[in-house]
């Protein structure tokens, strides 16, 4: 073999073969698309499994650990029974002084040389947890109460960054994530609140109270008041009811030290609750601090760690994955109050029950009433002597050990008395003669009780607030009521009528309709009854659709829907004649026609059954339908009663059928309603008559001509061969090319 030829052979070897792999390579991907799956995110993975998978985050200000528990010499009353009740970590360390380095730390994983307040805003280049919580699809919003700018990059907390570190990270001056720059108002956190409450609350949220509900300026009892009215809130949202929700409060900053401490060897309050966190819980991890509240959130969700401080600080899993099943703590104890009436009076009794929760029943409920009084009892009344506001106070204390106390006050303003003011009523209206009347005051104002007198004007008079009398003689009458209050100095007041009596009760008639909302052509009953006057009655009635009838009970039926306004009027036998009128209304509806249900078109092959019911029903009043079926075809059957069709067509009668179904309803004029329904007949595919479901005595593999020879194959090792032959294919045409070529230019050589 020359030295060319080999060149050649090798060459055309080479593209054979390099087709072959692009075909290949070309079909890989066409074998494989249809099996690809996405790896889920392994954060949004293990939230499932996660401690915990929301956090909520309140952060307080300048006050230690011991400022706070009373376990140790705090004064904050609800946050240590709180803490008592959930986990309470006990060496939770800061990180530095003042404020502002400690925010930027818990969020960043360090300080960056901030350890004074003022700096602001968007200069710190470094990662975030909002960085990695973005990343792994956790979603975030920050709250600050009273902040302007909401929802923008110009959002101006109270205090700016000091209490606010998101807004010193580089990053975060993007309209899509000052989007989460979120104000709340103080006095209710509604939107913070509402935030809980929504359809899919974020998995991260953070609360900066402002600085008199944070203690930083009002103190411990106005910040420990705060929470006591706004954690139950939180515990009892959306969020902390159909999550695993934990809630965290912690304080940025405080002035006394603590063992085993981290950071700066000071520690503070940090308590975790909610439905995943441990109950009646004292942790004491070695170093502790503000890192370890980004060390427990990368451990709960998978997060990377941002600094090495985060990375070394331990973690506080431990406050979670524990149900509370023996001599668990009693709940939290909460109490408030309702007062009536709404507007309390001098020298009207006010009434007061309370409303408690949590802690151990039985309770013991105790009132201030602001002026001195006092009470005991769930529900308690007071009298207030004098005009003012009054600071109403209820305290609850529990059965538990140590017992739990809660407070709830509220301001009440009393007011002074309302003018004394009083009318009476007569019944009957039309008073007859020698039979009794009724005349009842109707007094208010003033200060109970009253003393009521009457002057009937035929000379006789009576006491008490309803009084009977009878008049003995035809004519009318002045009569006078007189109201006297018990306050000092009294009030009266007086109020006259005159009083017509007559010799026999006045005409008056009533009408009633047997069906005040009947349908097109229903029959319809009027009744109408009379009192008073002389009988025997007469009776004129029109039905407003300019028909009448006469006589106490009548029937008509309207012809046509709408509204009819029918008149009656009574005359008695008295002379001069008495009449009354009366009126109705009467709303005919339209006749509703009936509903029909029929399935889809459908579509079989000759020799298989088909099957399916027709369904209807009547909305008229005592309507009843019957069904009808026209254009069945040949051997088709359909039951009227039941409404169910039933037909196996041959093979000579495969083509399209319409059918048409109608519903009849009872009314009068009856109300039809009809469908059309195609059913499409094909022939049955060869070897069987079940529709390609495969027959009986055999496999069937369809236009598959080779599949009884040549083994299945799967899907990919198909497409890999396809690109193969397809490579083939395009390196012989290739080839050929080249062949006719070579013959072309041998053919010129030859001329020559």
């Amino acid at each position: 073999m020359s030295k060319s030829l080999a060149i050649t052979t090798v060459t055309k070897a080479l593209l054979i073969t390099s087709f072959v792999l692009m075909g290949s390579l070309i079909a890989a991907p066409l074998a494989t698309s249809n099996y690809q799956s996405h790896t889920p995110s392994p954060v949004l993975a293990s939230l499932s499994t996660a401690p915990f998978d929301h956090i909520v985050t309140i952060l307080m200000e300048n006050q230690g650990l011991c400022d706070v528990y009373v376990g140790c010499g705090g004064s904050a009353t609800y946050m240590s029974q709180f803490a008592d009740q959930n986990v309470l970590v006990m060496t939770w360390g800061t990180t530095s002084h003042p404020s502002e380095g400690n925010y930027i730390s818990l969020i960043g994983g360090a300080n960056f040389g901030h350890t004074n307040d003022g700096y602001c805003c968007y200069g710190i280049n470094a990662p975030n947890i909002v960085d990695r919580m973005e990343s792994a699809g956790l979603t975030w919003q920050a709250f600050a109460e009273d902040a302007s700018g909401s929802g923008t990059c110009g959002f101006n907390p109270p205090r700016g960054a000091d209490h606010f570190g998101f807004l010193t990270f580089a990053d975060m001056n993007t309209p899509a994530r000052c989007a989460n720059f979120l104000s709340t108002t103080s006095s209710s956190d509604t939107e913070f609140l509402n935030s809980l409450n929504s359809a899919s609350p974020a998995d991260f949220i953070w609360l900066t109270p402002n600085d008199c509900n944070n203690m930083h300026d009002c103190g411990i009892a106005t910040g420990d008041s705060y929470l006591s009215t706004l954690v139950p809130q939180i515990l009892s949202s959306k969020e902390f009811t159909t999550t695993k929700a934990t809630l965290l409060i912690v304080f940025d900053e405080g002035y006394t030290g603590c063992s085993n401490t981290g950071g700066t060897g000071e520690c503070v309050y940090a308590s975790f609750s909610g439905p995943v966190a441990k109950k009646g819980l004292q942790l004491s991890p070695p170093s502790a601090s503000h890192y370890s509240y980004l060390s427990t959130i990368e451990a709960a969700w998978g997060l990377t760690s941002l600094t090495s401080n985060d990375a070394g600080a331990p973690n506080l899993l431990s406050a979670f994955n524990s149900t509370c099943t023996t001599n668990c703590p009693p709940p939290p104890l909460a109490t408030s109050f309702t007062t009536s009436p709404s507007i309390p009076l001098v020298n009207v009794p006010v009434a007061f029950t309370a409303t408690t929760t949590g802690g151990t029943a039985p309770y013991a409920v105790s009132w201030s009433f602001g002026d001195g009084a006092s009470g005991t009892g769930a529900s308690a009344s007071h009298v207030y002597t004098g005009v003012g506001s009054f600071t109403v106070t209820e305290t609850v204390a529990d059965s538990s050990s140590p017992s739990q106390t809660a407070k709830s006050s509220q301001t009440l303003t009393i007011t002074g008395p309302l003018p004394l003011s009083t009318s009476f009523t007569v019944l009957p209206s039309s008073p007859v003669v020698n039979l009794l009347v009724t005349f009842t005051a109707v007094t208010t104002g003033g200060k109970t009780p009253y003393a009521i007198s009457w002057n009937f004007g035929d000379g006789t008079t009576g006491t008490g607030g309803s009084i009977t009398h009878v008049y003995s003689s035809v004519q009318s009458f002045s009569v006078t009521e007189t109201a006297t209050d018990s306050s000092t100095p009294t009030q009266t007041t007086i109020s006259s009528q005159t009083v017509t009596v007559v010799a026999t009760p006045p005409l008056s008639a009533t009408l009633q309709v047997s069906s005040s909302s009947p349908q097109v052509g229903e029959t319809v009953t009027f009744t109408a009854s009379s009192t008073g006057g002389t009988s025997p009655y007469t009776y004129a009635i029109t039905f407003g659709d300019g028909a009448s009838g006469t006589g106490s009970i009548t029937t008509h039926a309207y012809s046509v829907a709408g509204s009819y306004t029918v008149d009656l009027t009574v005359a008695d036998s008295a002379s001069p004649q008495a009449s009354f009128p009366a009126t109705t209304t009467v709303n005919v509806q339209a006749l509703i026609p009936p509903t029909l249900f029929v399935p889809a078109n459908q579509t079989t092959i000759a020799a298989a059954w088909i099957n399916f019911t027709i369904t209807a029903a009547s909305l008229n009043i005592g309507g009843t339908v019957t069904l009808s079926a026209t254009g069945l075809p040949a051997g088709a059957s359909f039951n009227q009663t039941t409404g169910v069709f039933s037909w196996k067509p041959s093979s000579s009668q495969t083509g399209s059928y319409t059918i048409i179904f109608t519903a009849i309803d009872s009314s009068d004029p009856s109300t039809p309603t009809s469908k059309p329904m195609e059913i499409q007949v094909n022939q049955a595919a060869p070897g069987g008559s079940n529709g390609g479901n495969g027959g009986s005595g055999g496999s069937s593999n369809g236009s598959c001509l080779f599949c009884g020879i040549v083994p299945r194959t799967s899907a990919n090792v198909t497409l890999l061969l396809i690109g193969g032959l397809l490579g083939l294919v395009a390196s012989l045409a290739l080839l050929t090319l080249r062949a006719r070529a070579s013959l072309e230019r041998t053919k010129k050589r030859l001329r020559i």
